[in-house]
């Protein structure tokens, strides 16, 4: 073969051996390049200002704008290594930034093995100036809250779960090398609870580049208070980590000894104490709670808590005479709970403690010592044995209690006997915050309890001393998720009176047997049905009532009454005869003028919260003060209005009674009343009127509406009208009007009329405008006489101004006006001094021969004239004829008959004194 035949193929093995080459180097020099390229990444990210970037990149995942003011760099080698020069993080809401840094330099240290980027752990924070503020409004979120995490909360409370979705499962332990905090001020201000905390020059020291040996020491002020903390940890084993610490600050003083365990539990001795707990609080959270006592406080013992396990060893704890509590007690709940130990506590005052421990005002809860002893037991359940409680003076309460704890949201089992006794029903009520007239004698009760979800309360008993008792049979409730209940209750007692009487009743009731017995049930709500009431002379009914027992309250039902004494119940009460002064009109006012009004507002908070829709049929009521024997009510009441669309009452001698009434009461009050009657007995109603021998049938139609947020606004604010009348009917006043008719006809040489206290008509009409009763009409018609009233009565002021006139048919012109005048409650009633005065003086001396032209002697016998017709025995005709119609003239003697034996002289009579007339005048009307 030829040189020219080896040539091509030379040539072409030459350019296969170059590609290769070249690959070789092309390769080289791609990881030279990329290297280049890494390098040169890691060279301008640890040389370049990554502060917009980092701003950016915080804004877009948690929403806030932080501001850098210097740059902000990161290294990456040979460690992870971050620095910022004023830096400010802005608050959501305020004016105020959350967090200024003058600087911070934070190192880092990478993770080992292929994955270093996992597993970095702190080496050094360093922190300068920092400034912190946080603030907690009265409403809305914090200003470190965005409004979706504050909404995201509140949806979890309205939940109830209990759960705090934020909390970790593990405490905040990492490992760490130095921290150096230095000048960090910090201030917290909760406008709702008025807290306020300032820290103010905190230096903060950790050490834990030896994790066997890890130190923290913390220095500074607390509210003006100087604030000083140091421990030491073990941190190489993050499972357990030993712990010493100290802190002092306002006078409290706080070491823990021992261990945390899995970063979820702590063992270890605890020892708090402070001289002064409130001094305590006040310094360290600004404003102490309220209740918060001025004692010493200290807690001691060896704890072992986490997860479900509570330990107390040695346990002794003092805050004061409000508390003490000693214990040896070991409890652990979940699935299989167990308990062991015992537990005593005692205090000088419950009601300040609960307050203390709730952060609220507890005003149903004594104000007494009380005692607490028990023994705890149980395996797969918690038994409280011999529990003892004691509220010193009040009562006791004792017992044994199982309960097995339920899971979240679930009611636990129970398996309880309990017994409550106390010497004093009355005094423990009074201790609960309850004023209802309750007995002043022993008490005591027993019951079984059992079951989960469901509970049965068997055995129900319950006695008050020797008055009364109550049994329960069959009764279960369940409190969840809505309230049902079931069971027959059944009250008896053996004396009626001795018990109605322990109860307040002033009623003289029979020393009877009583009873009354219902059934609970219903499903949402309580249903009192089969309810029978048989409490002789007091009350007999039947009926039931459907009633919530959660806020706001609804009751509707049907009561059927037979007996209703009022008068025992103390609702009517009974009339005392005002009377009325024997002083003339125009005299000062009595003294008693106070008004019944009032300025405070009016009680209507339970009508506000209580929605109902009542029907009560009821006959045999008792009321001294309102005869009234029988009532139809139907009542409903809404959260802004009662409703009383129907109140028929019947009285004695066929008279009746229909009103209605409407209240607003969601705002200003506002009322609306109507009235109407027909042959209603006034004299049965006012208890004087009928002493006084008034008889008056009224027909009345009343119209009324007011306004106002108390008793004396709505007097004030009073308007409407009031018609009625009487077509018969006797009013005494008016016999003795016409007997002064008489006496001044008969001085006028009139023949005297008759009389009586017959009304043959009476017609009023009266307008209301702001409290003032103004008098339209008032016309009393008698057979003798006819009587006009005017003036009006001024209901704010609780006063009367008031005329009544007569016109005598048989005297014209005689007019003698009785005025009623002076408070509402006492008026001074009389006649028209003046015009009295005016008359009397006509009648008397002298004036009588003026008048009829006689002369003195003659006069004289007028005195038994004036005394027949004021003293109601009437005129004799021969009197008459005599004394007045001759004048002066002698009816002959009568001549003596000779064929008579003549008469003997009668013996001679002592004569009673003659009345004078004006004495006459103040005999007539004795007002």
């Amino acid at each position: 073969m030829t040189d020219d035949t080896k040539l091509p193929a030379r040539t072409i093995a030459k350019p296969r051996r170059s590609w290769g080459k070249r690959l070789l180097l092309a390769t080289g020099l791609l990881v030279v390049l990329a290297a280049g390229v890494l390098g040169a990444a890691f060279v301008w990210v640890q040389n370049a200002d990554l502060a917009p970037y980092a701003v950016g990149f915080v804004e877009k995942q948690t929403g806030l704008k932080m501001v850098a003011e210097g740059p902000l760099t990161i290294k990456l080698l040979p460690s992870p290594a971050l620095r910022a020069e004023k830096l400010t993080i802005p608050a959501f809401r305020g004016d105020k930034p959350l967090l200024v840094v003058k600087d911070a330099d934070i190192k880092l240290k990478w993770g080992s093995g292929l994955a270093f980027w996992q597993g970095i752990t702190l080496d050094r924070l360093v922190m300068t100036d920092p400034t912190v503020y946080l603030l907690k409004p009265k409403s809305g979120p914090a200003n470190w809250q965005s409004a979706e995490v504050y909404q995201e909360q509140q949806e979890h409370a309205a939940e109830g779960d209990g759960n705090d979705f934020s909390r970790s499962d593990k405490l905040p332990i990492a490992s760490f090398g130095v921290v150096d905090v230095t000048n960090l001020n910090l201030a917290y201000v909760d406008e709702a609870s008025g807290k306020r905390v300032v820290a103010k020059g905190v230096n903060l020291k950790a050490d834990g580049t030896d994790l066997a040996d890890a130190k923290l020491a913390l220095t500074g002020t607390i509210n003006g208070q100087p604030l000083n903390g140091q421990g030491q940890f073990d941190f190489s084993d993050l499972s357990r980590v030993p712990l010493s610490t100290k802190l002092d600050a306002a006078g409290l003083k706080l070491a823990l000894q021992g261990e945390v365990r899995d970063q979820a539990a702590y063992t270890g001795a605890v020892n708090v104490q402070t001289p002064n707990l409130k001094a305590t609080l006040d310094s360290l959270l600004g404003q102490a709670p309220a209740q918060a006592p001025a004692s010493a406080f200290s807690l001691t013992g060896d704890v072992a808590a986490g997860g479900d396990k509570l330990a107390l060893r040695n346990f002794n704890a003092s805050l004061g005479e409000l508390l003490k509590a000693t214990g040896d007690v070991d409890v652990t709940m979940g699935d299989t709970p167990t308990a062991s130990g015992t537990f005593a506590a005692s205090g000088s005052n419950l009601r300040q403690l609960a307050e203390l421990a709730s952060g609220q005002k507890q005003p149903t809860l004594p104000a007494a010592p009380f005692k607490l002893s028990t023994k705890l037991s149980g395996k797969n359940e918690i038994r409280l044995d011999n529990l003892n409680f004691e509220l010193v003076n009040l009562l006791t309460a004792g017992g044994n209690v199982a309960v097995v704890p339920g899971k979240v949201g679930e009611l636990p089992k129970l398996d309880a006997d309990l017994t409550l006794r106390g010497g004093n029903l009355q005094a423990v009520a009074r201790a609960f915050g309850s004023n209802a007239n309750l007995p002043a004698q022993s008490f005591s009760a027993s019951a079984a309890v059992s079951g989960k979800g469901t509970y049965k309360v068997s055995d129900l008993s319950a006695q008050l001393a020797t008055l009364a008792s109550l049994k329960g049979d069959n009764i279960t409730i369940t409190p969840q998720p809505e309230l049902k209940l079931a069971g027959d209750i059944a009250l008896k007692g053996n004396d009626l009176g001795a018990t109605a009487k322990a109860f307040g009743v002033r009623a003289s009731l029979p020393r009877s047997a009583y009873n009354a017995s219902f059934r609970l049930g219903g499903d949402k709500r309580i249903e009192v049905t089969d309810l029978v009431a048989n409490l002789p002379g007091l009350l007999e009914a039947t009926g039931y009532l459907n009633l919530t027992a959660a806020a706001p309250h609804d009751v509707q039902g049907v009561l059927n009454v037979s007996r209703l004494n009022l008068d025992a119940l103390g609702y009517c009460a009974k009339q005392t005869n005002g009377g009325t002064t024997a002083e003339t009109a125009g005299t000062a006012a009595p003294a008693r003028s106070e008004t019944p009004w009032s300025d405070a507002p009016l009680p209507l908070d339970g009508l506000r919260a209580t929605t109902f829709n009542v029907t009560m049929n009821v006959k045999g009521l008792g009321c001294s003060s309102f005869p009234a024997t029988a009532a139809e009510v139907v009542a409903t009441n809404t959260a802004g209005e009662l409703n009383v669309s129907k109140l028929n009452l019947t009285l004695p001698q066929g008279g009746t009674a229909a009103a209605t009434l409407k209240l607003g009461h969601s705002g200003t009050p506002k009322l609306n009343a109507t009235l109407t009657t027909a042959n209603v007995p006034l004299q049965d109603l006012v208890r004087t009127l009928k002493d006084k021998g008034v008889e008056l049938p009224l027909n009345a139609t009343a119209n009324l509406t007011s306004s106002g947020a108390s008793s004396r606004a709505l007097a004030e604010n009073l308007a409407g009208n009031i018609t009625f009348d009487a077509q018969n009917g006797r009013l005494p006043y008016t016999r003795m009007l016409g007997n002064l008719s008489n006496l001044a006809g008969v001085l006028q040489g009139q023949l005297p009329s008759q009389n009586d206290d017959r009304i043959t008509s009476l017609v009023g009409k009266y307008s209301v405008n702001k409290g003032r009763v103004n008098t339209e009409q008032l016309t009393v018609t008698t057979p003798g006489m006819t009587l006009t009233g005017s003036g009006s009565i001024n209901l704010p002021a609780w006063s009367i101004d008031y005329t009544l006139t007569p016109k005598l048919a048989a005297a014209e012109g005689l007019n003698l006006p009785i005025l009623i005048r002076g408070a509402l409650g006492s008026p001074n009633i009389g006649p028209d001094k003046d015009v009295l005065s005016r008359f009397t003086g006509r009648m008397t001396g002298e004036g009588v021969k003026s008048l009829l032209g006689v002369d003195k002697t003659d006069a004289k016998g007028l005195g038994g004239v004036v005394e027949g017709i004021v003293g109601g025995k009437g005129i004799q005709a021969d009197q008459l004829l005599n004394n007045f119609l001759g004048g002066n003239k002698k009816t002959p003697a009568p001549q003596p008959d000779e064929t008579q034996a003549p008469a003997t002289e009668a013996p001679a009579t002592q004569q009673e004194a003659p009345v004078t007339p004006e004495e006459a005048i103040k005999q007539l009307l004795p007002f």
